[in-house]
């Protein structure tokens, strides 16, 4: 009867961390394309300085 406790277990396991991630979705909601927004912009800032200046070289990215 260990393998069905370990089952039940694992299930219960399961369902709490897609529960949480569920909720941390919820959570993030719009606030989520915001961040992306700015990494975006961070990177747009990035190549046009950084990597223009270096001739978009690959050391430009070390």
């Amino acid at each position: 009867s260990s393998a069905s406790w370990e089952e039940n277990t694992v299930e219960d396991f399961v369902n709490v961390v897609t529960q949480q991630a569920d909720n941390l979705r919820s959570c993030i909601g719009s606030h989520g394309h915001k961040t992306n927004k700015k990494l975006q912009m961070y990177f747009m800032k990035l190549s046009s300085h950084v990597l223009k200046k270096m001739g978009h070289s690959a050391a430009a990215w070390e």
